[in-house]
């Protein structure tokens, strides 16, 4: 299945944290295309190269970002379109959460070792 012609009856999330780069796709509980984390089933599938672009580019905003998702909606035509990019307030994939939570602390020790203990 090439999840870039998408039905319009789900959505992706791109997710970045740090150097991963995952890709789920949404489907609403309702059966509506409009999803978030907390009402959506969430399936892991192969990210594209261009779904890595975009992570990537939408993680140079702002200054840099460590941690971000790219939300995209499917078109009944397969278009695809980015609705949104998201910071740290992305949530986490259930079946990711503690392999993505100790990514995050490391990013997070990291960031706090270059600002606070550097000579």
């Amino acid at each position: 299945m090439h999840y870039g012609m998408c039905s319009g009856a789900f959505d992706l999330r791109v997710q970045k944290i740090g150097d991963t780069i995952r890709t789920f796709k949404r489907v609403g509980v309702s059966g509506s295309w409009k999803t978030n984390t907390g009402t959506a089933m969430l399936e892991n599938i192969p990210t594209e190269d261009r779904y890595k672009l975009w992570a990537e580019l939408a993680s140079k905003l702002f200054g840099g970002l460590s941690i971000c998702t790219v939300d995209v909606i499917c078109a009944e035509n397969g278009t695809e379109y980015i609705m949104e990019v998201n910071g740290t307030s992305s949530g986490l994939c259930p079946e990711f959460e503690e392999e993505d939570n100790t990514e995050i602390k490391k990013l997070v020790l990291a960031e706090m070792d270059k600002l606070f203990c550097s000579e």
